[in-house]
């Protein structure tokens, strides 16, 4: 089958690491719709991180018992292949109400690089217009957010549960998970200064800073937003990293990197189902809060918790 490449169609880019989708010579791919995703269609510079992705229309199921399933979570599913050349290689599905799926996505086993190899895409009967030769996209939550997982960790670099914000080239991520209270502090954020710049308030992606002049550590927008609706293509050079805490007053508490450590695992996205990615992430957490400064903040609904994390980004 040939195959031509539709950048900016069925594709994109968040932060360092984009996504190039190739659907079949003579087809077209109809692009994602959320309103959210629009800024991550377009190419706003080089990208490190450059994963071609395969639509493939007639894929050859045969050895489909050779794969185990490893999780089922959120409606989709991943299998692992047990045996042969494509032992290693990765599939996720979507189930659909009709009973097929809505896509299933397969990574091929790692290449001698320890990064990933080949990625292909097939659309279920629902995404397909073999009429007009027209595919709708899958490459969309949750799908986008499950390759930039798992392509991300042998690169250094790793998606976050948590909100980012910007002031003068320097950002500040905002851990937690749900309930944490990071739309809240989002909003205060927000109206406490609105020179602030939202990169997301749910979902950041941080990677190392060498496609840049400076060293360090860069922190991403990503196109998964929580309820505040915040997802910005925009990054900046990460100056801290804060983890929230219920109380009744404000502080902010200076945090070791082994506490730090402590702290954002469950904010992380962790590929556990695969020992060596997970073992890379896990490193290049330490790496990260080894270089940059955390801190908890103790906090109460009130724009006085704002004002302290304005004052770390104006530091």
């Amino acid at each position: 089958m040939l195959y031509g490449s539709r950048q900016g169609d069925g594709s994109r880019q968040i932060g360092p690491l984009r996504f190039d989708t190739q659907a079949p010579v003579g087809w077209q791919i109809e692009p994602d719709p959320d309103p959210l995703a629009q800024a991550f269609l377009e190419t706003r510079e080089s990208a490190d991180i450059v994963v071609p992705l395969r639509i493939d229309l007639d894929p050859d199921d045969s050895a489909d018992s050779a794969w185990r399933t490893v999780l089922t979570t959120g409606g989709w599913s991943l299998e692992a292949h047990t045996s042969g050349k494509s032992r290693g290689s990765v599939r996720w599905s979507l189930p659909d109400p009709d009973g097929t799926f809505l896509w299933r996505a397969t990574v091929s086993s790692l290449s001698s690089d320890g990064r990933s190899g080949e990625t292909t895409i097939t659309p279920g009967p629902r995404l397909l217009d073999r009429e007009h030769r027209v595919v709708s996209t899958p490459l969309r939550y949750p799908l986008d957010q499950l390759l930039a997982i798992h392509t991300l960790a042998p690169r250094r670099a790793m998606v976050v549960h948590s909100a980012g914000w910007a002031l003068d080239g320097r950002a500040l991520v905002v851990a937690g998970v749900s309930g944490a209270g990071k739309t809240t502090i989002s909003r205060l954020l927000r109206e406490a200064d609105p020179s602030l710049h939202g990169l997301s308030d749910d979902r950041i992606l941080l990677a190392p800073a060498h496609h840049r002049a400076d060293d360090g550590w860069w922190a991403w927008g990503t196109p998964w937003a929580g309820e505040g609706l915040v997802a910005s293509p925009d990054g900046a050079a990460l100056a801290g990293v804060v983890f929230l805490e219920h109380a009744p007053t404000e502080e902010l508490i200076p945090l070791d990197p082994g506490q730090a450590l402590e702290r954002i695992l469950p904010t992380a996205s962790i590929p556990w189902y695969d020992p060596d990615r997970a073992a890379l992430v896990l490193a290049t957490l330490g790496e990260v809060l080894t270089d940059v400064p955390a801190h908890l903040l103790r906090f109460r609904p009130q724009r006085s918790a704002a004002d302290l994390l304005v004052g770390l980004l104006r530091d």
